[in-house]
């Protein structure tokens, strides 16, 4: 080789080599740019409606999965789910970062807690991600590192698994070995040799490539199961660590979790946040656990890069170690056993989702609180101490009390109290407040027993299992009229009447059967409603027929919601008021309308006849 070639060859590298030292740092300060734009948004963002960029997937199949794969008894039913527009609510809460965070905050939401010491998203936790924004900032990151994992849930995944049946790596290692069998026979019998080992080549690359597409469609729960370690990973490297001794001889001091923290103490984490020195975490037990339990999974993720990054490599060396990869079935190998240990440890990763999707969605559900206009930490008892809770009133256990009490998905919406030792009973027009006033009373109580915020200034009362029977339509496909939807779903809260639980049922019910005519439906809704309190059901009902507020007097509180006219125009102040509706403005807003004035005299005129009369004519 002469000096020019010599020359021409160094230079060529030179150039590759500050070619690939200036693609780092691109590569380096594009990364620190999205993870900095990622912190802004997170930073920002806190205290305000999640916005579409929250989000990174419009898909949002796996969202119910780990609900599906963790049944309770007394989970919310769809009726409910539906009634309360709870789609509306998750996305409005939905800050989470993870598949696992959402599917954890969907299960929460949908599995209320009935008695102290039942999962539910803890208020001092979100306290600590409140007071530590640096902190909070840390784990969110960390949790949107760890994303979707696609179409469906991990739990989904898994359970997918189960159709690959039993595995065994038998036939990869004899064809490992008749691979280097046939390689040591080269040496011995040339041209026997060479045969022998290119038809063991042929047979190990058709037969490897038969077995590596059937595996290339489960390799999604093991993508995700390895980010879940590998935040599990992070996690840990952001736990505060005792201080050095110093040659001082200062040793640091306990901070109030309990650890040693110098006045140097604290983390830099790869996110590039430094957390404050004397920073309460919001999840040292939780971070423990999980490492413990990625110490059971430790097998699972030795080798494998050999899995992962198949096929993955353009240059030579990748080339080579490919067809290493597929002569001696090196990944099939690796993703048996895999497969051997997610089967063996289910329960483990189970409870790393579980642990990690309550951290992410723990986060959620402060970021939630803080952007609403007003929030209250609820205060809850049990039924065993409900008779100490006393209101006051005739001497009857307290049922349930609000102090300014809102809809949260209301904008400017009109809050409202109540206190009650008895039922609730409103009456008033369409469109006064009365369906909304019900659903943010049921939200305020379903939204107290799963993430432990009340919507309102005050809030306590007792656990309830909660139902509703508001927003019914036609069973068209099951060939059902809307009345006999509604009567199935008042049905079903008797039922779980029934059903003995340390929990009593709360209902609320929106016009009691509205699908029938006005004489069947006062006397079959008066007893219906009338046997909730027998049977230990608290009800709160919304209904126009003024009627029934006279026929439940003695079990039921009245209220109602009304209007005013001014200059031909109905006015709504969504204000709730003691006492049943008295106002009878139905017949006047025909007339701010623009009816004849001839149709709306003789109305009045039929209407005061039957008040008279009680006949019609």
């Amino acid at each position: 080789m002469n000096s020019s070639t010599l020359y021409s060859n160094l230079t060529f590298f030179a150039f590759l080599c500050a070619a690939l030292v200036i693609a780092g740092i691109i590569g380096y300060r594009e990364k620190r740019r999205a993870e900095t734009s990622l912190l802004r948004r997170l930073r920002d963002g806190y205290g305000k409606p999640p916005g579409p960029s929250l989000s990174p997937e419009e898909n949002r199949e796996h969202i119910p999965g780990y609900y599906r794969h963790h049944p309770e008894e007394w989970q919310i039913d769809d009726i409910t789910w539906n009634d309360l527009d709870m789609d509306r609510v998750y996305r409005r809460m939905n800050y989470c970062g993870s598949a696992a965070g959402e599917e954890y905050l969907y299960w929460q939401l949908r599995t209320p807690a009935l008695k102290p010491g039942d999962p539910r998203i803890s208020s001092e936790k979100m306290r600590l991600c409140d007071r530590n924004p640096e902190q909070r900032l840390r784990y969110q990151k960390i949790f949107f590192a760890l994303g979707q994992t696609g179409r469906h849930s991990l739990a989904d995944y898994l359970e997918t698994l189960d159709a690959l049946g039993k595995r065994s790596n038998a036939f990869h290692y004899l064809c490992a070995a008749a691979f280097a069998a046939s390689l040591v026979l080269t040496t011995v019998e040339t041209r026997t040799g060479v045969v022998a080992l290119f038809s063991v080549i042929a047979f190990n690359i058709l037969s490897y490539y038969r077995q590596k597409n059937e595996n290339d469609t489960f390799l999604i729960p093991f993508r995700y199961l390895l980010r879940l370690l590998r935040c599990i990973d992070l996690l840990q490297k952001g736990q505060p660590r005792p201080a050095r001794r110093r040659r001082n001889g200062f040793r640091g001091k306990k901070n109030d979790a309990g650890s040693a923290m110098g006045d140097d103490a604290g983390s830099t984490f790869e996110s590039g946040i430094i957390s404050d020195k004397k920073e309460e975490d919001p999840f040292p037990d939780e971070t423990q656990e999980l490492a413990a339990l990625a110490k059971n999974l430790s097998r699972f993720r030795r080798g494998a890069e050999l899995l992962m990054t198949a096929g993955g490599g353009g240059n030579p060396l990748d080339i080579i170690l490919d067809y290493i990869r597929i002569i001696l079935h090196l990944d099939l190998i690796k993703f048996n056993s895999m497969l051997a240990e997610i089967r063996a440890h289910r329960e483990e990763i189970d409870r790393i989702l579980t642990l990690i999707g309550g951290m992410d969605a723990t986060i959620a559900a402060a970021c939630f609180r803080a952007s609403l206009p007003l929030a209250s930490e609820p205060e809850l008892w049990s039924a065993e101490t409900a008779g100490e809770k006393e209101s006051g009133k005739n001497g009857r256990a307290e049922r349930f009390f609000a102090d300014r009490l809102y809809h949260p998905l209301v904008s400017g919406a009109v809050p409202n109290s109540i206190q009650t030792a008895a039922h609730v009973l409103i009456t008033g027009s369409n469109a006064s407040g009365k369906s909304t006033f019900l659903k943010a009373t049921a939200l305020c109580a379903l939204l107290s027993q799963t993430v432990s915020i009340a919507p309102a200034d005050c809030y306590r009362a007792p656990f309830y299992r909660l139902y509703s029977s508001m927003a019914l339509r036609d069973n068209l496909q099951g060939g059902e009229s809307y009345f006999i939807v509604e009567i199935r779903s008042l049905k079903r809260i008797l039922d779980a009447a029934e059903k003995k639980n340390t929990a009593p049922v709360l209902c609320f019910v929106d016009e009691v059967l509205r699908g029938t005519n006005t004489v069947e439906r006062i006397a079959a809704s008066s007893e219906i409603l009338a046997s909730f309190p027998e049977r230990g059901i608290t009800c709160f009902a919304a209904t126009h027929d003024i009627e029934l507020t006279g026929l439940l007097a003695e079990c039921y509180d009245n209220y109602h919601f009304t209007e005013t006219m001014e200059n031909g125009d109905v006015r709504f102040d969504y204000r709730l008021l003691a006492g049943r509706a008295a106002s009878r403005n139905a017949i006047r807003l025909l007339e701010a309308i623009g009816y004849d004035s001839a149709l709306i005299r003789r109305a009045e005129e039929r209407a005061g006849h039957f008040i008279e009369t009680g006949e019609w004519q």
